[in-house]
């Protein structure tokens, strides 16, 4: 039977040979191997001989091939799978055998199917082992490769405290990917506020995302607050002002960049003068914010006593009769400043034609406690 599949070996039937003379006639055989063109390719000629006691002899010749149709046994290793993004996948490789070839060549191809996103995807590794006569066998493995991980974020330091009224401006934070060149970076703020109107803080929380939505955050604060004056203008008063007027004062205006309700309140200083009717009085007035911040400024008026006092001459009996001498009645005398006018008196007489006349004229001058102007 021709031919037979290696690696079964030929298997020749041996002939059978008669002769007419002699009844034992000896047979024996030689082989000639052909290769083929592979490995589990050859013929063997098998040619019997015949020989007679006599030394006679005869030939026939039978032919066997043998060929490969048999693939290799191919077998692809257990895989460690899924692995993580971005570790590069390793086979384990196959293992082939063939009863016909002990040098086996072993070749791959690969296979790459993406996922939903960048870091997810399939790799299928084909084997094909291929005898010396190209017979070939395949098998294949898959390695699942996953994105898990999330990106890496790096807050910047931020700036912190700033002075109202600056707002907090963030630095951005940064953030990478070993499987996402283009991580999408968020972020979100959270004011809380402070003890005062000027005051307040700001976290601002960056997410980093990769394609795969592996997400990572970090934070930063920056707080405000409020440490500068209001600013205070005092306008100009009217001074000196005349006793017994008061001093009334302009109010100053106040303004502040954190607090649009600036208190303001003041406190009075009077420095009296040299006489009861004058004196001066500093105002002080002060602006305070919500956070406790304050400027002061100042305005003086001072108030003169240049007003004479009112004086009254009473009337008298005139004239008189002569033993009797002139008795006055003292004048009376106000000021609107000073409630101890001090009068005095000067008289001036003048003698008349006989020795028992004349005349008395007093002249009342009233005088506050320096010099004042004085009526008569």
């Amino acid at each position: 039977m021709t031919p037979v599949n290696c690696p079964a070996i030929p298997v020749f039937t041996a002939p059978t040979a008669t002769d007419a003379c002699d009844l034992d006639v000896a047979i024996s055989f030689s082989d000639a191997t052909t290769p083929g063109l592979c490995a589990g390719n050859y013929s063997v000629t098998r040619t019997w001989t015949a020989s007679d006691d006599c030394g006679n002899a005869a030939t026939c010749s039978r032919t066997i091939s043998v060929h490969d149709i048999t693939a290799p046994t191919i077998t692809c290793a257990e895989q460690a799978t899924p692995i993580e993004c971005p570790e590069i996948q390793s086979f384990e490789a196959a293992t082939a055998t063939d009863a016909c070839d002990q040098n086996l060549e072993i070749t791959f191809t690969d296979e790459t199917t993406l996922g939903s996103c960048a870091g997810y995807y399939n790799v299928t590794r084909t084997w094909t082992a291929t005898d010396d006569c190209d017979n070939s066998a395949t098998c294949s493995s898959t390695i699942e490769v996953i994105d898990v991980t999330p990106p890496n974020i790096v807050c910047a330091t931020q700036v912190t405290p700033v002075n109202c009224p600056a707002t907090p401006t963030f630095l951005v934070a940064t953030a990478t990917d070993e499987c996402d060149m283009n991580v999408a970076i968020s972020f979100l703020d959270v004011t809380t506020p402070g003890s005062c109107a000027g005051t307040y803080s700001v976290t601002r929380t960056w997410t980093a995302t990769d394609d795969c939505s592996n997400i990572a955050t970090c934070s930063s604060t920056i707080s405000v607050q409020d440490i500068t004056t209001p600013t205070i203008t005092c306008v100009t008063q009217v001074t000196p002002v005349n006793c017994p007027a008061i001093p009334v004062f302009t109010v100053p205006t106040a303004m502040d960049a954190c607090d649009q309700n600036v208190t303001i309140s003041f406190s009075d200083a009077t420095v009296p003068g040299n006489c009861p009717g004058t004196y001066s009085v500093t105002r002080t007035w002060m602006a305070t914010d919500d956070c406790g911040n304050a400027a002061t400024c100042s305005r003086t008026i001072s108030v003169q006593d240049i007003s004479a006092p009112t004086i009254t001459c009473t009337t008298h009996a005139s004239p008189l009769n002569c033993p009797a001498i002139p008795v006055f009645t003292a004048a009376t005398a106000t000021d609107a400043c000073d409630l101890e006018v001090s009068i005095s008196f000067s008289d001036a007489t003048l003698q008349g034609n006989c020795p028992g006349t004349y005349s008395v004229t007093r002249t009342w001058t009233c005088l506050l406690y320096t010099s004042d102007a004085a009526d008569e």
